[in-house]
């Protein structure tokens, strides 16, 4: 099926602006992934731009570490080579449609006075396999209602300038209807593209306009 990348942004007046990293000669771009099933996509991520381009936080919806491996069987691995190859925090329990209340839940009092991101990810959002029953127009309803209160809590962890982004596939965009999800929420579709594009086709984005990155370069 036809796939499809779509990245929303805000106007930068809604955000709070972050000052950049100290002692850093290039700021790195801090990304948070959400709903990422086993991990598969926050590894590809860290392995291809490395931390000296990516500030990468992972986030899972499984309570525990221990739901995460009983669920996928590759998960074990791909946790272990996050956090002790590439220092990459892993977090549980985040719901990607009420992140600000998860993130308040699960991340210190310092953490969160730091911690806004550039770029907010969500690849293939689904309610799961409860829903089939439901009609068809049920169904893009519900997922309609999902991807609004994704962009709605997204957009709350968003540094200056920042970007969520989407992936889907099929007919979803349509029957989803996300371009009005995102005007709900005071966002603007700012790109889309194919998933056979490379990552950093949409991850540059991320660095355009940003206050952050110009007063490095």
């Amino acid at each position: 099926p036809t796939m499809m990348n779509a990245s929303m942004a805000q106007d930068a007046s809604d955000t709070a602006s972050a000052e950049p990293p100290e002692n850093r000669r290039q700021p790195l771009l801090r990304i948070l992934t959400v709903g990422d099933g086993d991990l598969s996509f926050s590894l590809s991520l860290v392995r291809a731009f490395g931390p000296d381009q990516i500030d990468l936080t992972a986030s899972v919806l499984p309570n525990t570490e221990q739901e995460l491996v009983e669920t996928y069987s590759n998960a074990r691995d791909t946790l272990r080579e996050l956090r002790e190859g590439w220092n990459v925090p892993v977090l549980f329990d985040v719901d990607a449609a009420r992140l600000d209340e998860s993130l308040l839940r699960v991340l210190s009092s310092t953490q969160r006075s730091k911690k806004t991101y550039d770029v907010v990810i969500f690849n293939h959002p689904h309610l799961g396999t409860a829903l089939l029953a439901d009609s068809e127009r049920d169904h893009a309803l519900r997922h309609h209602s999902l991807l609004a209160h994704y962009m709605h809590s997204a957009s709350k962890c968003l540094a200056e300038n920042g970007v969520i982004h989407l992936c889907l596939c099929g007919t979803q965009p349509a029957t989803w209807n996300v371009e009005f999800a995102a005007s709900r929420n005071g966002l603007e579709i700012c790109h889309e593209c194919s998933t056979s594009a490379p990552v950093s086709d949409w991850l540059s984005l991320a660095f355009e306009n940003n206050p952050r990155f110009e007063e490095a370069a």
